[in-house]
């Protein structure tokens, strides 16, 4: 019995599978060449074109091509004790072909199920669904050097509460009408009927036609989302401008595809109310209903060429055909956009997103595909949102990142009763309601009973189907761990544990996904744990006075953080991907032991920069790109000379470079007309530059003792 072997059977018998759980038999996985075919036909298989790794609720252990070993092992061993295992994807390349056919490695598979098991001998379970992904976009060696190879581990949090269960069967009874699995989205109606337009249409071939007609759903389905994928990418640019009658009648036709669905012309109302809208995004959702509302939009723009001020439009389908307990706030996906002058690129789009997901349960990603498509077109004047009034909207929470008035045509209105979630996000937003045959534009929100009152006593009755009513009152705090027992870990938005945690974070606190506002102050922290990155929607975190001397690369994960305080610990650097968090409103590093500032800055929103007490002798001159920084504290550094990116910080109100070594300030100081305070004690001014900068910034309150 060789050594390899004792080892697999002593990792499982100190595991916690049992004998008649485990899913392959470790005696089996030694002889490839007997017993392969058997190990191999106890996974299913799944073709795809190309293997895309996902954010949400699952794990990818990387290895190479013909490699078995993984690199990342570790990685699932920080996150194993609190979650379970429902599937397991072995993912490799269907290459090399010979003669057209692909010969299954059996060694190689039985190897990495060997490895796996020796990282976590649970994960040999019959309990967990197991399959094998084969890519088929490798036509050379070069190119399946390029796709990823290894597992992917599918899993769930572990539910401890009875509390928690009850929300999960209470969410799972009330979504039950609108939830749907993949195979039921796959075998919809809607997915029929578009396949077959689609198949029937000029996209196929004749040959290719014929093919796929005996296909299945999922097989017809993949097939069109490849070629509309090849489609998109190889249409050249248009100029709506010069487009002839017969092709703009083409284009109608084809969009009356989409208008049919339409349950009236609400879309084309609006924008005729309001040709004074230019520079718009507009924003789709793009699932069930809604899909005639969106060809609404593009006959409209098609027949207002002239005046239309559309520039770009994105497309969201919440997820495609994610599963609802993979979908994260904030990071869901299924978000497209084209720009609004490419008809038809825009028609291929329509398709190609409707290929690729409908939705699933009720709530939608609007948010997320509202703050994408700002991300993308910053300049746009105007935001319009054609919604679904009759889904809830999932990340309604990060309403308060959008900075923009956020004009909402309500969809699907009827019965006078309006979302409200939609009516929240346009009151945060201080954008407006659009209906079929009025505006509301100031909104005054309030909830009296079963009345929802938007504006001037404008009433409608309360669409409550499982919407956020509750984000109208204050978010409770709470204080302490204790106070978070048998309360349902989605809901808690505040934790305040400063000065309660002696030097480590207690493994439960990650399981509260639905933090907003989190302080670690005060609690002698050595190190974070890589969990911080599954509090992917925090807004404010305060990890001041710990003893941190680095931060974990997965601190990228907190996208749509507004407030990151830092200051007094031991940092020697920060990560380049902290300088690119877009939301940052306040960053506060004082008191670290900083010798510099990644060059990458990207903090386009960043407000108040406290950089104190640090051993800095300058800033990165890409700080120059801070157009929005009103506060800056750089003192007690160690500045020798004036850095010149913070003459072009033209809002700055507020400068304090108190405590550094500067003898000399350049006269571009004077382009900081709005400086309201200038700190410059501590340093080796002349009384002649003194003088000198009294006349160069007359409106400034100067400090220089």
């Amino acid at each position: 019995m060789n050594l390899k072997f004792l080892l697999l059977i002593l990792i499982v018998l100190c595991g916690n599978v049992s004998f008649s759980q485990i899913k392959f038999d470790p005696i089996k996985l030694q002889n490839s060449k007997v017993y392969g075919a058997e190990i191999a036909s106890l996974l299913d298989t799944i073709e795809v074109y190309e293997f895309k790794d996902t954010n949400a609720n699952t794990l990818f252990l990387k290895n190479g091509f013909r490699s078995a070993n993984y690199l990342n092992g570790k990685e699932w061993l920080e996150i194993a004790e609190e979650n379970e295992v429902y599937r397991i994807d072995i993912v490799y390349s269907k290459y090399p072909l010979r003669n057209g056919e692909y010969a299954e490695i059996y060694p190689l598979l039985l190897n990495r199920l060997y490895y796996l098991f020796t990282i976590d001998s649970r994960l040999n379970s019959s309990l967990i669904e197991w399959n094998k992904v084969w890519q088929t976009h490798c036509e050379n060696n070069s190119q399946v050097d390029q796709l990823l190879h290894g597992v992917l581990i599918w899993y769930r949090p572990i539910v401890e509460s009875p509390d928690e269960i009850d929300s999960v069967l209470i969410l799972n009874t009330s979504n039950s009408s609108s939830t749907l699995s993949f195979n039921d989205i796959n075998e919809s109606k809607e997915v029929k009927e578009q396949l077959q337009i689609l198949i029937n249409s000029d996209l196929l071939s004749d040959s290719l036609r014929n093919v796929i007609q005996h296909k299945s759903i999922i097989e017809q389905q993949q097939t069109i989302i490849h070629l509309l994928e090849k489609r998109l990418s190889d249409l050249p640019e248009e100029d709506l401008s010069k487009i002839d009658r017969i092709k703009r009648k083409k284009y109608e036709q084809e969009l009356s595809k989409f208008t049919k669905y339409s349950q009236n012309d609400i879309v084309t109302k609006v924008f005729n109310r309001h040709p004074e809208w230019k520079d718009i995004l507009v924003i789709n959702d793009w699932t069930g209903s809604m899909y005639g509302y969106g060809g609404q939009v593009l006959q409209w723009h098609l027949n207002n060429l002239e005046t239309s001020g559309i520039t770009n439009i994105t497309l969201f389908n919440d997820g495609d055909n994610k599963a609802t307990s993979e979908k994260v706030i904030g990071e869901t996906g299924g978000i497209y956009t084209e720009n609004a002058d490419n008809i038809e690129r825009l028609i291929a789009l329509f398709n190609l997103v409707m290929m690729k997901g409908y939705g699933g349960d009720g709530p939608e990603n609007d948010i997320e595909a509202i703050l994408k498509a700002i991300e993308l077109s910053p300049e746009a004047k105007e935001i319009v949102l054609i919604a679904d009034n009759n889904a809830c909207i999932r990340d309604i929470l990060l309403s308060d990142r959008i900075k923009k008035p956020v004009r909402i045509i309500v969809c699907g209105a009827t019965d006078n009763a309006i979302n409200p979630d939609l009516a929240y996000l346009a009151q945060i937003t201080g954008g407006g309601i659009y209906l079929i045959e009025e505006d509301i534009e100031k909104l005054a929100l309030k909830i009296e009973g079963e009345t929802l009152i938007l504006g001037e006593e404008k009433r409608f009755s309360l669409l409550k189907s499982m919407c956020s009513n509750w984000l109208i009152k204050p978010m409770v705090k709470y204080k302490s761990f204790k106070e978070t027992r048998f309360k349902s870990k989605k809901k808690i938005h505040y934790l305040d544990v400063s000065n309660q945690l002696n030097g480590e974070i207690p493994k439960k606190l990650f399981k509260l996904k639905g933090l907003l506002y989190l302080d670690l102050s005060n609690n002698k922290l050595g190190e974070l744990t890589i969990k911080i990155g599954q509090l992917v929607q925090l807004k404010h975190l305060n990890l001041s006075s710990n003893n941190l001397k680095s931060l974990p690369s997965e601190f990228n994960r907190l996208n749509f953080l507004t407030y990151l305080n830092l200051s007094n610990n031991e940092l020697i650097e920060i990560p380049v991907k902290i300088m690119e968090l877009y939301y940052l409103d306040t960053l506060i590093l004082a008191n670290n032991q900083l010798k510099n500032l990644p060059k990458v800055v990207n903090l386009n929103k960043l407000n108040v920069l406290d950089i104190s007490g640090n051993k800095l002798k300058k800033l990165p001159s890409r700080a120059s790109s801070l157009k929005k920084l009103h506060y800056l504290n750089a003192a007690y550094n160690e500045f020798v000379n004036f850095s010149p990116s913070i003459c072009r910080l033209i809002e700055l109100e507020y400068l304090d470079l108190s405590g550094n070594k500067l003898t000399d300030i350049p006269l571009e100081i004077k382009n900081l007309k709005k400086l309201k305070e200038l700190h410059l004690e501590g340093n080796n001014l002349s009384n002649e530059l003194r003088d000198q900068l009294l006349v160069w910034l007359p409106n400034t309150h100067i400090y220089f003792e």
